[in-house]
């Protein structure tokens, strides 16, 4: 399998209308990763989840879904199964998070939540 396991898409701390102003590039992320033939991706932001929110829950932007009729979207508990007309095969796309910590950064996969930044790497 082809994989990449590293993945940001958006800024930390945008708020709700910029999010939508920049939801693009995870739509442009998910395409080009699926042109490049990879299996599955994980999307890695630092600190939060959001842009795995806008795939997971197809943010609408005005009157039109970022992802359209020409996607078909399978939600599982932390990833997304998306295909296309374009796409070779389907592509899995994971929720994950570069975490901060009080000792460094942690990224974590395959996890089911925001984890809140700044704890004691212990925790």
């Amino acid at each position: 399998m082809k994989i990449d396991s590293h993945i940001h898409t958006l800024p930390t701390n945008l708020p709700k209308d910029v999010v939508e102003k920049e939801a693009y590039r995870v739509k442009k992320i998910v395409d080009t990763a699926a042109a490049r033939d990879l299996d599955a991706i994980v999307l890695t932001d630092f600190g939060h989840i959001e842009g795995f929110r806008v795939l997971y829950n197809n943010m609408k932007i005005g009157d039109k879904w970022l992802f359209d009729e020409d996607y078909e979207i399978k939600k599982e508990e932390s990833a997304v199964k998306i295909g296309s007309r374009s796409y070779k095969k389907e592509l899995k796309v994971f929720l994950g998070e570069e975490i901060p910590t009080k000792q460094g950064e942690i990224l974590g996969c395959f996890i089911r939540d925001n984890i809140e930044p700044n704890r004691n790497i212990d925790d």
